[in-house]
């Protein structure tokens, strides 16, 4: 069980070797330990929105081959006391197959092919290629904010996706084309062909040489 607050993560789980604790036990582990943790940031001047809390919580059973099974009914809510208030808040549990958003990250448990996140990539994307587009930079400028703003806000949250090859080409097909007029390019240059070719292949270079 993992519990989210904006980017702090508790997570309790059971690694008895020959059993696992029943459900509801690791609940109410999971609850004692999250108040604990509520009441040291209180200690420390500090303080939990707990408003904005949830947790997933993540069992299986496992087919006679072996093959695990995700339990997708169990329901379940934990309580915690405001330190500030004294009043109980309920912290419900969040599914494993809907995204959650933690550092600025879109992510299931279970979820693979994650569509939210992918969309939250496009639209961050389409907002930044713009801005350079706009800007009042050169040509060299747009190059060094495509690299420096475009490709790394993609690269933050990348190594913990699992999108195919495709759907980041067609992702980048809807974004990157303000760049390349800023930079000087047709937007509808071949990039298999002419777009990504050495720069040693370039006119310029072989009239220097």
């Amino acid at each position: 069980m993992v519990g989210y607050a904006d980017d702090c993560t508790g997570t309790y789980n059971d690694f008895q070797p020959q059993y696992e604790l029943p459900l509801h036990t690791m609940q109410r582990n999971m609850q004692h330990d999250a108040q604990a943790w509520n009441d040291l940031l209180w200690c420390s001047s500090g303080t939990l929105e707990l408003q904005k809390c949830s947790y997933h919580s993540l069992s299986f059973t496992f087919r006679p081959d072996g093959r695990p099974c995700p339990d997708l009914s169990h329901q379940s809510t934990i309580k915690i006391t405001d330190s500030a208030t004294s009043t109980t808040i309920s912290i419900t549990q969040t599914s494993i197959l809907k995204p959650h958003k933690t550092l600025q990250h879109w992510k299931a448990p279970l979820g693979r092919n994650n569509k939210t996140q992918l969309k939250a990539l496009i639209a961050k994307s389409q907002k930044n290629s713009l801005r350079i587009a706009s800007s009042q930079i050169t040509r060299f400028g747009a190059y060094r904010l495509y690299i420096v703003a475009y490709v790394q806000a993609l690269k933050f949250v990348l190594p913990q996706c699992y999108f195919s090859k495709k759907q980041l080409q067609t992702a980048k097909a809807k974004t990157i084309g303000p760049i390349l007029s800023k930079c000087g390019y047709n937007r509808n240059i071949s990039s298999k062909v002419i777009r990504y070719t050495p720069y040693s292949y370039s006119i310029k270079s072989i009239l220097r040489s």
